[in-house]
């Protein structure tokens, strides 16, 4: 009895990965490659196997072969890239999709994941041709509609934003992450009832979700909704202890609430933010917590912007006057505008380093 043809075992092989049998499927592959062993498809989705099982380097290895026996396979080399993108080599990863693109210009993946890839590493207008590109040539892709959206947020081009986010939940309302995004768009326009409403959506469709809820607590804030944002923020926190900018954001709550106690406990997480208002030292500087300054060097440091520092600049004579000696880091912009101010302040040292 003669042996299946090659074609016959690929197309079986096919048929149990596209089930998720991939044990069979490899082994139908490697009998392909026993008969054909520069078969191209048989290697770059032996290579996929590889890729999904977390043998990135195998997987690398069969790319290379299939790509030298069809070196336009276009699938090669963009399952190739995703397997760069997933160790790390996003340079490399960039190359290969453009490779398939190059091969196939119509190949609505390699745009996707090219586009999300090039996002992710800060080149929004690069990002959004290529989503462009996808929704001209598949305008009901609801991927592309949303990725659109998010690259006209990162411009702050906050219309545009909406309408391309909008369009992605016409077409598929069923995306958290679209409702996501489009509610933190609708905040940033101050349309805060609009924002709750999508952050909501993106909650019952993704249920435990900290950051959502977090952002529908400031939402919250926004509309001075104080004890309603305390018991989102205290959602957010049960998922997540450890979620710092829940914490800090509350205590605004508990602040404005008159809970001080509390407030200034929980505002003190701010330290620990990746926010770029708050300064970070190299060496632990010890805080002041009440205790007599008479004898100290005090360091004072900028956080929360201009409109913060010269807010609380007014406290700096009543400080120095407690103090052996200050010191002020403030943002450069003020320097000179404090340094004339506060020249008559013999123990003041005040500097933007």
């Amino acid at each position: 009895m003669s042996k299946p043809a090659p074609l016959q075992i690929l197309q079986a092989a096919v048929a149990h990965h596209q089930a998720g049998k991939l044990t069979e499927a490899e082994q139908l592959y490697r009998q392909v490659l026993e008969q054909d062993p520069n078969q191209p498809d048989a290697l770059n989705l032996l290579g996929v196997i590889a890729q999904q099982t977390g043998n990135l380097k195998e997987a690398l290895g069969l790319f290379d072969r299939a790509l030298s026996a069809a070196p336009e396979l276009a699938a090669a080399h963009y399952n190739r890239a995703n397997t760069l993108r997933d160790a790390g080599r996003i340079g490399d990863a960039q190359a290969a999709y453009e490779a398939a693109l190059t091969c196939d210009p119509g190949f609505q993946d390699a745009l996707l994941n090219l586009g999300v890839l090039l996002y992710e590493n800060g080149q929004t207008d690069d990002a959004l041709e290529h989503f462009t590109t996808l929704a001209r040539l598949a305008p009901g892709n609801s991927n592309a509609h949303y990725n659109i959206g998010r690259c006209h947020h990162a411009r702050n081009r906050l219309n545009e934003a909406c309408s391309a986010l909008s369009q992605s939940l016409a077409l598929n309302p069923q995306n958290p992450d679209a409702q996501f995004a489009l509610a933190n768009v609708y905040a940033d326009m101050i349309q805060y009832d609009d924002a709750i409403t999508h952050i909501k959506a993106a909650l019952n469709l993704k249920p435990n979700w900290p950051e959502a809820y977090t952002n529908w607590a400031n939402y919250l804030l926004g509309l001075d909704q104080h004890e309603e944002a305390l018991t989102v923020f205290n959602q957010a926190l049960k998922l997540d202890p450890e979620n710092i900018n829940a914490r800090v954001n509350r205590s605004l709550a508990l602040l404005a609430m008159g809970r001080l106690k509390e407030g200034w406990e929980d505002h003190s997480a701010r330290d620990k933010s990746d926010s770029p208002f708050y300064r970070t030292f190299e060496s632990d500087v010890p805080r002041w917590h009440s205790e007599d300054l008479s004898n100290k060097a005090v360091l004072i440091w900028n956080e929360q912007g201009l409109g913060e520092e010269i807010l609380y600049a007014g406290l700096l004579r009543d400080l120095a006057k407690t103090t052996r000696a200050c010191t002020l880091l403030c943002s450069n912009k003020l320097t000179p505008v404090f340094k004339r101010s506060f020249a008559d302040i013999v123990n003041l040292h005040i500097t933007d380093e």
